[in-house]
């Protein structure tokens, strides 16, 4: 069963115009609010209420397969994906954010290149950001080969290109990130093919500063961790404050990292989040099976909190 959903009003503005959801319990227009957690106070959330597109003022789009413009040619976005992302794959159904997967026999052609897959790719880039806090979403991810549903986060100075418009021509498509992994990459939720296994990465680069990708320079601090059918509804969250990022599941604390290192001056800056249904690639390292399309991840809702304030 979903929980309660909560309207439009609902999401707020960080940092600058706190909502009628701002805080626990029920606000002045009578919209019943999500309870936070014990310690933490709701700053910002999309529930995703309602039909329709996803709130234009808090999300936009990253387009395309990746092109990467030093090598002048698509890169599956660094990971060798087969999908072309589109915005129009990308609805509010049912109270939840629907991430869809399609396969056409027939291919689009863009670039010299045929494309049979199309899926999308959400982000608050440009728009929303955030320092600390616990960042939470409530998500269903699709079992199935080749299926590589994430909820992660960028930082902001990972530059690269991503599209506000949702109506583009099909031929639009933006550009890759050159900063990463400099910019910091926090992973809360990936998961491959029909395991359930999540799996949780932060990547940073070992000098300070803000650099074009460089091989060699790249550090990763992972781990994977069981979870109970994951293509039923759970809870991925982060807890992130100035020396430690917590990875949880339901709860269950499944992950941890200290960021006081000097070198991992990226956790200390603003991100901001990506969530995408992307299909084959490196990481499930399995092809998708036509016969199983229209793939769907569901997001019931995204919500950010930063701590209470203790006199």
């Amino acid at each position: 069963m979903l929980l309660s959903r909560t309207a439009s009003v609902c999401l707020t503005v960080l940092a600058v115009i706190l909502s009628p959801c701002a805080n626990a319990g029920e606000s002045s227009s009578g919209v019943r609010c999500p309870n936070p957690p014990d310690g933490w106070k709701l700053v910002w959330s999309d529930e995703f209420g309602g039909r329709g597109v996803p709130n234009p003022s808090s999300w936009s789009y990253h387009v395309g397969n990746g092109f990467n413009p030093g090598l002048g040619d698509f890169q599956g976005w660094g990971n060798g994906e087969w999908e072309w992302y589109r915005p129009e794959n990308c609805t509010l159904s049912n109270g939840q954010l629907v991430l869809q997967a399609d396969y056409s026999l027939t291919p689009t052609t863009i670039a010299g290149r045929n494309w049979y897959q199309r899926s999308c790719r959400i982000t608050t880039q440009g728009k929303r950001a955030f320092k600390y806090g616990r960042i939470e979403a409530r998500i269903a991810a699709p079992h199935a080969a080749g299926a590589w549903p994430a909820f992660w986060m960028l930082g902001t100075s990972s530059g690269g290109t991503f599209t506000p418009n949702r109506r583009v021509p099909i031929e639009h498509y933006d550009t890759m990130v050159p900063n990463w992994a400099s910019c910091g990459e926090i992973d809360i939720l990936e998961k491959r093919n029909y395991e359930n296994l999540n799996t949780n990465n932060a990547f940073w680069d070992l000098r300070t500063g803000v650099f074009p990708w460089t091989f060699g320079q790249n550090a990763n601090y992972g781990s994977t961790s069981d979870v109970d059918d994951m293509s039923a509804f759970h809870v991925y969250a982060i807890e992130w404050d100035a020396t430690f990022i917590k990875w949880f599941v339901d709860g269950r604390q499944t992950h941890i990292i200290d960021i006081t290192p000097a070198t991992l001056e990226e956790f200390h800056k603003p991100f901001y989040l990506v969530l995408d249904l992307a299909l084959a690639g490196q990481f499930p390292q399995m092809n998708p099976d036509p016969a199983e399309f229209p793939l769907k991840m569901r997001v019931d809702y995204v919500r950010v909190y930063e701590r209470r304030r203790t006199r």
